[in-house]
C-alpha cells in the first residue's frame, strides 16, 4: 500500500513538473512574440507618427492649426470640381479681423497670436462637417462651404460675424471685443479656378470694410 502511495506521489509529481514546464514555454513564447512584434510595430508607429508631423507642418498653420494657404487651395479645387461635376452650389468667404493692427500695438503679440486662435476656434465652431477653413494669411481666413446657396452663405456668415462680436475675448486680464468683416460669393458653374473665386469674394470683404466694419457683403459674378 505504502508502495503504491508513493507511485501516486510521484506521478503527481511529474504530472506538476510537465504542467509547469508547458507553463514556463508559453510564458516564453509570449514574451518572444510580443517583443517581436514590438520591434517589428514600433518604427512603424513612429514613420507614421512621423510622415503626420511632416504633413502637419507641410498643411496646418501652426499658430491655429487651420489649413494653410496652399493646402486650402489644393483642396478646394478639388471641391470646386466636384461641384461643377455635381452641379451643386458652392460659396467663397474671405475674413479678416476689423482693427487687428491695434490689439498687437496695444496689447502685444503674444494676446494677438491668443486673438488669432481664439477667432480660428470661433469660425470653425460655426461650420459644418465638409466645409474647409484656412488661415491665409496675418489676420486673414478664407472658408469654403459646401453644398451652399449664396442665401444660405450668407446666414451662416452672419452667424460667424455675431458669434465673434456678441462674446469678449479675454486674455491676461485684458477684455477686448473683436469683429471681423467678410466678403461672400457663390460659385458660377463651370468656373474651375478657386483664386478668382477667392479674389471676387476679397473684393466684398473691401466692401465691407470701407463700409464700415462688422458686417457681411454678398458679391457676385
Amino acid at each position: 500500500m505504502l508502495l503504491q502511495l508513493g507511485l501516486l506521489v510521484i506521478d503527481g509529481l511529474n504530472i506538476f513538473t510537465f504542467d509547469f514546464s508547458q507553463i514556463l514555454a508559453i510564458i516564453l513564447l509570449s514574451h518572444i512574440v510580443i517583443t517581436t512584434l514590438t520591434a517589428m510595430i514600433w518604427p512603424l508607429l513612429m514613420f507614421l507618427e512621423s510622415e503626420q508631423i511632416l504633413s502637419d507642418l507641410a498643411n496646418r498653420d501652426p499658430l491655429t492649426g487651420l489649413l494653410n494657404r496652399r493646402a486650402f487651395l489644393t483642396i478646394s479645387n478639388n471641391y470646386l470640381e466636384q461641384a461643377n461635376n455635381n452641379l451643386t452650389e458652392l460659396c467663397a468667404l474671405m475674413i479678416d479681423i476689423d482693427f487687428f493692427k491695434k490689439v498687437n500695438d496695444q496689447y502685444g503679440h503674444d494676446t494677438g497670436d491668443e486673438a488669432l486662435k481664439w477667432v480660428a476656434s470661433k469660425i470653425k465652431s460655426q461650420l459644418r462637417e465638409g466645409d474647409l477653413i484656412a488661415r491665409i494669411g496675418g489676420e486673414e481666413f478664407a472658408v469654403l462651404l459646401t453644398n451652399t446657396s449664396l442665401q444660405k452663405g450668407q446666414t451662416l456668415s452672419e452667424r460667424i460675424r455675431v458669434a465673434i462680436n456678441s462674446e469678449t475675448f479675454i486674455h491676461q486680464q485684458h477684455e477686448i471685443k473683436l469683429s471681423i468683416s467678410v466678403g461672400i460669393i457663390t460659385h458660377k458653374s463651370g468656373s474651375n479656378n478657386i483664386n478668382e473665386l477667392l479674389a471676387q469674394a476679397d473684393k466684398g470683404l473691401y466692401k465691407a470694410k470701407s463700409n464700415g466694419r462688422n458686417q457681411v457683403v454678398m458679391m457676385a459674378f
